[in-house]
């Protein structure tokens, strides 16, 4: 059975990633029920053989640190090294998750406020959540603050990389690498049969390299599919209207930080990859 959900804008698969989307897509009964959505996206095949230009970012094998070339290993090592990670409840460190919080999206937004009522509103939800598992690192030099955190999300036998915050100072500690290290591990000790890690889709909206950070350390590969998208119809003529101009719109927003035209660029930049794909 398919699952949905709102995300963003957009209505977008609840399935599993190894489970596509099957059937009909009753897109009129969708956009009725999410009237805010502009589109749907989901796939309908999962970790094809060939390269695609649509892809999950998962972990699927066990890591070893071993395997690894000398000079991540040494990075990996050093994350392991400098703090002591764990499950954690998050209700025991309301004022660390706001600390942690504001101090990394200070990173990118000098302007944004953070309510410290939202932050003990979002500690609760993780306490209480079951498929919620929280893992917390502590620099050993400091062990009874918390640095930084990791989301797990279960669903199914797919354990989502919701969210990962740490205080930007522990970085160069390797704080992220002891993290993503944990999870791995977390999961190699079959607490789900056929489990996995992933980092979602490919991103498009913020252009990071955290997925190729956790290929290149960790193991992390590409799962390839395929993208379909159904458009509400007058979000249709717009983006066929402004595709054949999507250069042009792009080049404006790399000079230009106007959040709106880059949401708009990457709707045209998800229907360029949508067009790879045969019909």
């Amino acid at each position: 059975m398919n699952k949905w959900k709102y995300y963003n804008g957009a209505i977008i698969s609840d399935n599993e990633p190894h489970i596509p989307v099957t059937g009909y897509v009753d897109h009129k009964a969708l956009f009725a029920q999410y009237k805010g959505a502009f589109f749907i996206k989901y796939i309908t095949k999962f970790d094809v053989p060939e390269e695609t230009e649509w892809w999950y970012c998962i972990k699927d094998d066990t890591f070893r640190i071993e395997n690894l070339k000398s000079k991540r290993r040494n990075v990996v090592k050093k994350g392991i090294d400098n703090f002591i990670t764990k499950i954690i409840n998050p209700n025991l460190y309301i004022d660390d998750f706001f600390e942690i919080i504001r101090t990394t999206l200070l990173e990118y937004n000098h302007d944004i406020k953070i309510n410290r009522e939202d932050i003990v509103q979002k500690c609760a939800y993780l306490s209480e959540d079951e498929s919620s598992i929280i893992i917390g690192s502590f620099f050993r030099e400091k062990p009874e603050k918390l640095a930084g955190y990791l989301w797990l999300k279960q669903n199914g036998n797919c354990f989502n990389l919701v969210e990962q915050h740490v205080i930007p100072d522990y970085e160069m500690f390797q704080i992220n690498a002891a993290l993503i290290c944990f999870a791995c591990d977390y999961l190699s000790d079959d607490i789900v049969e056929g489990a996995y890690l992933s980092d979602g889709e490919r991103n498009i909206l913020h252009q990071t390299a955290f997925q190729d950070y956790l290929e290149k350390y960790f193991g992390f590969r590409k799962a390839y599919c395929d993208l379909k998208i159904i458009y509400r119809f007058y979000i249709k003529i717009i983006v066929h209207a402004l595709f054949p101009f999507r250069n042009r719109i792009d080049n404006y927003c790399k000079s230009h930080d106007l959040s709106v035209l880059r949401k708009i660029n990457s709707v045209l930049f998800l229907e360029n990859i949508r067009r790879s794909f045969n019909e």
